[in-house]
């Protein structure tokens, strides 16, 4: 049900990608709306867009940045509380997995349980081989209420698994 919202976001950007990498220098972004704050290169920019989903249109707020052939993404999206009966979060989470997935064409290599906040809501860590390798998908997912977070990064093997990788994935923090 979820799974279509859950990344058709990083195909958005995940094709675009090249080869590259390095350290990056990281700069705190903070979103009231999202009601989160990460690292992100700077210059991140933030763009709305509408997702088809089991659930009709949904809103995803995107804010990316690509910098030397790694892609940076921190997404938010809002499940309508009148259309979300029986909510399962690991189903949702599942959905966001296999979407993940199968949008990019890939293959998960390995998949983590995890949680966020003093709540401890529940998550994913996703890491995802897509193009036989050439590039890689690292990702987490997390389900907040009816909120739906995606920490997402694109890039070589390399790069996803590196000090600037582990650094960007922990730096997410929730601003309730």
């Amino acid at each position: 049900m979820y799974r279509r919202c859950a990344l058709g976001i990083a195909i958005l950007f995940v094709w675009s990608v090249t080869l590259r990498g390095g350290e990056v220098d990281l700069k705190q972004f903070t979103s009231k709306e999202g009601k989160f704050s990460v690292l992100l290169p700077k210059d991140a920019t933030t763009r709305i867009q509408s997702v088809d989903t089991a659930l009709g249109k949904l809103k995803a707020t995107m804010t990316t940045k690509e910098h030397d052939g790694v892609a940076y993404a921190a997404v938010y999206t809002d499940f309508p509380a009148e259309k979300v009966k029986k909510f399962d979060v690991d189903k949702s989470l599942d959905g966001a997995r296999d979407g993940s997935v199968k949008n990019v064409g890939g293959k998960l290599i390995d998949e983590k349980k995890i949680t966020i906040g003093k709540a401890k809501y529940p998550g994913r860590e996703l890491l995802i081989r897509v193009q036989d390798g050439k590039l890689w998908m690292r990702q987490r997912i997390y389900m907040v209420k009816l909120r739906q977070y995606q920490v997402v990064m694109v890039g070589p093997e390399k790069s996803v698994k590196d000090t600037s990788a582990e650094k960007f994935f922990q730096s997410f923090e929730l601003r309730e």
